[in-house]
């Protein structure tokens, strides 16, 4: 039986650029040879600030087809319930989410379940996701069943070392402590689209070269975008930046996680 591939997602930083999400993860899904992913909301509370995710915004862009709902799975503590940060109100649901899983595989597509955080988290320390907590939930599950799956944040992967070439302003601006990496208007494809978290970047430009490790692809007003990661280093020096990408990428729990 092949390990089936579950992935988290946290919406932050997409929530008025919903379209142009599922543009990149059904982009990166059909180059990796699946069909466009089902997507999983386990928030017990739709009733949010990011508009594309506020209420059904985010159904009506997918269709009802690749849109889901499980509130079951999502945290007590968000309505207030006292007790400890994370509370699924229904851990059994997590079999349901398995099964969802399982079932779309039979149509090669694989299943995306989200909330609002930036990162996951490691299960059981501070400051980790539910969704996190969730993904624990399914890996029992799988394991009870004897179903070999991974969870992992979506795109998933491990980090790797990649070469870009930009205009001399942009990787001056890099040095000068810039916040991101730009990469124009067009979806971009290839290297870039799925690049995992944690990935390091050397920028190759006429007036200097500079590394730096890199967070998810994300989409704003200046077209698309790969936002930097801790401080940037010169080019040559990009060993010293991948010797501390497994460390980052642990502590914000980036790294699959097997039944």
């Amino acid at each position: 039986m092949s390990r089936l591939s579950m992935f988290t997602f946290g919406y932050w930083g997409w929530g008025n650029a919903t379209e142009h999400l599922v543009s990149l993860v059904d982009s990166v899904e059909r180059e990796r040879g699946f069909a466009r992913p089902i997507f999983v909301d386990i928030r017990i509370r739709r009733t949010v600030r990011a508009a594309g995710f506020n209420g059904n915004a985010f159904g009506d862009v997918l269709g009802g087809e690749r849109y889901v709902h499980i509130p079951s799975l999502g945290n007590l503590a968000i309505l207030g319930h006292p007790g400890p940060a994370i509370q699924i109100k229904a851990p059994a649901e997590a079999a349901k989410l398995l099964d969802l899983a399982r079932q779309a595989a039979h149509h090669n597509r694989r299943v995306i379940f989200f909330c609002a955080c930036e990162y996951p988290g490691l299960e059981g320390h501070d400051g980790a996701c539910h969704r996190t907590t969730v993904g624990g939930l399914l890996l029992r599950e799988a394991r009870r069943r004897q179903v070999p799956i991974e969870v992992v944040e979506w795109p998933g992967g491990k980090g790797r070392l990649t070469d870009l070439a930009l205009p001399g302003d942009a990787a001056r601006k890099l040095l000068r402590g810039g916040k991101s990496i730009p990469l124009g208007s067009s979806l971009p494809t290839g290297q870039f689209a799925g690049i995992p978290p944690g990935s390091i970047v050397r920028v190759h430009s006429p007036a200097t070269d500079v590394s730096v490790m890199v967070g998810r692809l994300l989409f704003g007003r200046g077209g698309w975008h790969l936002p930097v990661v801790g401080e940037p280093a010169l080019g040559d020096e990009a060993a010293t930046l991948l010797a501390k990408a497994p460390k980052w990428r642990r502590k914000f729990g980036f790294e699959a996680r097997l039944s």
